[in-house]
């Protein structure tokens, strides 16, 4: 079995040049091998020979891979390990006790003293070399979400995103259980599984396929888990928690003669943001990539935007740099409002609605830069925020007005006749599925969320897109919701099953029509 090699060990195999004496070599015109008229030349010539080195941080086996960036930032960072003959193994899977082990060295990237209990009889089955790592996990809670730990298994998807959560110290309380990541593979997990995915989807802890899928219970390789710590440092990074070893910026200037550069950096102190501009010695040895691609200190300008990491000395060892510079903003999540239930307003964000608590510690303004408050929030409202430390929401910027004029709103509600609200559900064979909530609630008021599962089709809408979904159905199958008639009722249910192919179908629900009830 190879040994883990950690970054505080050299790795190179010789670092420095290595002199050989070698004996004169014979003159041709000499008489028995001598020179100098047949006397014997004792001379010695010095001859100087460079062993071949390794670099210090070279992986063999990482160079061309696609996660290189990802790895290499890790790696240089002590998060992740290589082994003793150079080469990382990025394809490998990565055992629970290996992500513990990793994400124990992000928690102790703050500098605090830790010295947790041995004793603890949950280590009984964990090797000597990880069991301050695993009392750690345990006594910062971040074992509390996995009660089914075992070490030597191979970690899944879900068990590392509910690592994850835990660890940026996010509080899911039971408002976050009806939260809807939208991936089309996670109707086994629990309602606490789904709303940790959900806080990670929003927050790009994690990500899904592009088959809409999650694949919660993929193992994951080694690679794979240098992403999500690289995630997860980058979340932290965006709530200010910045790390002695690494930082970003932009770059001011580069002295590429002394392996020198100046970057302006935005840090965050006693609450506020401010910028500093800081100078660093490149390492000879460093890990530079720009524009994702491998590249040397020259290759390096102005202007740039720059990731890097840091050794024990303040030499930069890693560099992730990019021609066009990151724009900084102010707010980094963006969404639209879907629903407000007094102080709890949901929010949908890219795969993911929400909800958040507002109260009085948020803050909440204008794009004109007025002061607002939680009643100036409506559906269909674009809105820009940010999240605390604890995943809660902290600062609300929303547009002057709703992005929908009360007219649209109108337009669509008159296509619904005399509706006044469905909460339908039909289940067919394969799974298949079509759930439907609509309630009006005043002439502009509203709460629409439509979710279909068929053959060839998964969605979940909600809000305005919600609401168009089901007038233009109802449009097109000319269903006429003006009179409180049990026959329009069976025509809509019927069309749903024809329309998504929903066999063998189970029912259930009420349509409301002028306020006379029709149980399904």
């Amino acid at each position: 079995m190879n040994k883990w090699v950690k970054k505080s060990l050299p790795l190179a195999v010789a670092a420095s040049m290595a002199f050989t004496v070698i004996p004169g070599v014979v003159d041709a015109k000499s008489d028995n091998g001598k020179g100098n008229n047949g006397k014997s030349n004792n001379k010695k010539v010095e001859q100087t020979w460079k062993q071949p080195t390794k670099k210090k941080y070279y992986l063999k086996d990482v160079e061309t891979h696609w996660a290189n960036q990802d790895i290499y930032k890790m790696y240089s960072l002590g998060l992740m390990s290589g082994y003793d003959n150079f080469t990382y193994q990025p394809n490998k899977p990565v055992t629970q006790l290996e992500v513990i082990a990793s994400l124990v060295r992000v928690l102790e990237l703050d500098g605090k003293d830790r010295t947790p209990k041995l004793s603890n009889k949950n280590l009984k089955d964990v090797p000597s070399w990880a069991k301050t790592s695993v009392a750690i996990a345990i006594e910062e809670n971040l074992l509390d979400g996995n009660k089914n730990f075992q070490p030597n298994k191979p970690a899944t998807r879900l068990f590392i995103t509910n690592l994850l959560v835990q660890l940026v110290g996010n509080n899911i309380d039971e408002k976050w259980e009806d939260a809807t990541p939208l991936f089309k593979d996670i109707d086994n997990l629990s309602k606490e599984e789904k709303a940790i995915l959900a806080f990670a989807a929003l927050t790009k802890l994690v990500s899904g396929y592009s088959d809409n899928t999650f694949q919660p219970n993929k193992p994951v390789t080694r690679a794979e888990m240098a992403v999500f710590i690289n995630r997860l440092l980058s979340y932290k990074e965006d709530l200010g928690d910045y790390y002695n070893e690494s930082g970003n910026g932009t770059i001011v200037s580069i002295d590429s003669r002394n392996s020198e550069i100046t970057i302006k950096q935005r840090v965050k102190t006693n609450g506020e943001w401010k910028y500093v501009n800081k100078e660093y010695t490149v390492d000879e040895d460093a890990k530079i990539y720009v524009d994702g691609k491998a590249a040397t200190l020259s290759k390096l300008a102005a202007n740039m935007s720059i990731e890097f990491t840091i050794d024990e000395d303040d030499n930069i060892i890693y560099i992730k740099a990019k021609s066009i510079v990151k724009e900084v903003k102010d707010y980094t999540y963006n969404g639209v409002i879907t629903k407000v239930d007094n102080n709890i307003v949901w929010v949908n964000v890219d795969r993911v609605t929400v909800p958040f608590l507002i109260n009085g510690n948020v803050k909440i303004t204008t794009k004109s830069g007025t002061k607002a408050v939680i009643g100036d929030l409506k559906v269909d409202q674009k809105i820009a925020f940010n999240l605390n430390s604890t995943g809660a929401v902290s600062e609300i910027l929303i547009d002057a007005q709703a992005t929908n004029t009360n007219d649209e709103i109108k337009s669509l509600l008159n296509k619904l006749g005399d509706l006044n609200k469905i909460d339908l559900e039909i289940n067919g064979d394969n799974n298949t599925q079509v759930d439907i909530f609509f309630e009006r609630k005043s002439n502009y008021g509203y709460e629409a969320q439509v979710k279909i599962v068929s053959e060839n089709k998964r969605f979940e809408l909600s809000g305005k897109t919600a609401l168009t979904f089901l007038a233009n159905f109802i449009e097109n199958e000319n269903i006429d919701f003006s009179d409180d008639d049990q026959s329009e009722v069976d025509e809509f249910v019927n069309d749903l099953i024809d329309e998504y192919n929903l066999t063998d179908a189970d029912i259930d629900g009420v349509i409301v029509i002028d306020n006379k009830t029709f149980n399904l």
